[in-house]
């Protein structure tokens, strides 16, 4: 069973360089928690307590990736870990409700989402995941009343990925919240928006037919609020289209501003094996049907590939094995054949050439055998070899 495996991979974690005991005890600790929580916070414990003892930049790199893992775990001890990092941690918050969400603590997502941690980047993008999975009413609004009061507050609107993250959400969510506290919301947010300079962008945004195009950071960001401000102050709506005439004319075209399309339903049912993929490369995908028919061929393919661009003699990835693009694309291969072949899944780790290699491709094995959702990777290209090391 999927145990048998994950003990395998302990014996040979405890054997291996710090770097790798590290990061290959925290994911097996994401593991454990499906038979063991006690020994799950044990072992999460002994990662970060070794990772943190390791030289940087392995240290930082191995505890970014550790806070969504230890979300699976313990979402108390990732939120404590989060706040002990040093740095901004763009995605560091969106990785921990994310790490949270998908292992089934939806309510510890959701308290979080609710009063955030002052000073780290609140999670827009996981937030408006959350309110789909949250079943209380209430508890929902509480989780859009903080998303607008962190983005008004102005720590956030600095950053444009924040920002097109908050104006879906809004876009999304404003029907939660009683309507004059959304029209005071709304024109807060238009405020916000225009009392900044005006930057050049080269945006391109679907209402649903036809694609609109903006050079202005102003007419954009309004675009995606105008189905709200429609409903909520049409005044003000009429307004900004008089002064921003890019605005106009995609207004012109679509004038509630970006509305998703719903989604359509298939037209027949499809097995798993069919509607599922593996990546091959940055851009490719193999059907998982493909894929099983040819013993993943096409796949391996890839992973040795990438694998000779990260081991050339001499001149190895200077990242932590854990970040090794191969590393990640041998995982994601054991993770999607134990996933549709179970057990008989594990002949394909004799095809694995490093025993490092091997070890973090097992853990994802017994994950995918668990029956747990896939874990969250960092890929940390090779470089070429630098005369200063410090700058490698």
């Amino acid at each position: 069973m999927a145990q048998d495996f994950l003990s395998a991979a302990r014996e040979q974690a405890e054997q291996s360089d710090p770097p790798v005991k590290a990061a290959a005890l925290l994911r097996i600790a994401r593991v454990w928690k499906a038979f063991d929580q006690a020994e799950a916070e044990r072992l999460l414990e002994r990662g970060i307590t070794l990772a943190t003892k390791l030289p940087e930049p392995d240290r930082s790199r191995i505890l970014e990736g550790a806070v969504s893992l230890a979300a699976a775990v313990s979402p108390r001890r990732a939120l404590r870990l989060m706040s002990s990092l040093e740095g901004p941690g763009f995605g560091r918050s969106e990785a921990l409700i994310c790490g949270m969400m998908i292992h089934g603590h939806v309510a510890e997502a959701a308290s979080y989402l609710c009063e955030p941690i002052a000073g780290m980047p609140y999670p827009f993008s996981g937030a408006n995941n959350a309110i789909s999975l949250c079943r209380e009413e209430e508890t929902q609004r509480k989780i859009v009343r903080a998303a607008v009061a962190t983005w008004l507050a102005g720590s956030e609107s600095r950053y444009g990925h924040s920002r097109s993250q908050f104006l879906r959400l809004f876009n999304h969510r404003w029907k939660l919240l009683p309507e004059d506290e959304a029209k005071e919301a709304v024109r807060g947010i238009v405020r916000l928006i225009v009392d900044k300079p005006d930057e050049r962008t080269n945006s391109r945004m679907s209402g649903g037919v036809q694609t609109v195009v903006f050079s202005s950071t102003h007419s954009a960001s309004l675009f995606h609020i105008l189905n709200p401000l429609r409903n909520l102050d049409p005044e003000l709506a009429t307004s900004l289209c008089e002064r921003h005439p890019e605005l106009a004319v995609a207004s012109a075209t679509y004038p509630y501003g970006y509305v998703a399309e719903p989604t359509r339903p298939r037209a027949e049912r499809v097995s798993k094996e069919d509607s599922d993929c593996i990546a091959v490369g940055e851009t490719g995908m193999v059907p998982i049907s493909e894929a099983l028919k040819t013993n993943f061929a096409v796949v391996f393919e890839n992973a040795f590939r990438v694998y000779a661009l990260d081991s050339p003699p001499g001149n190895r990835n200077k990242a932590p094995l854990e970040c090794w693009p191969s590393t990640n694309a041998f995982r994601n291969l054991l993770y999607k054949a134990g996933k549709y072949e179970g057990r008989a899944a594990a002949r394909h780790l004799d095809r694995i050439p490093e025993a490092d290699l091997r070890l973090f491709a097992q853990i994802e094995l017994a994950a995918a055998i668990a029956g747990l959702p896939q874990a969250a990777y960092t890929n940390i290209p090779s470089r070429p070899r630098s005369p200063i090391p410090s700058q490698v």
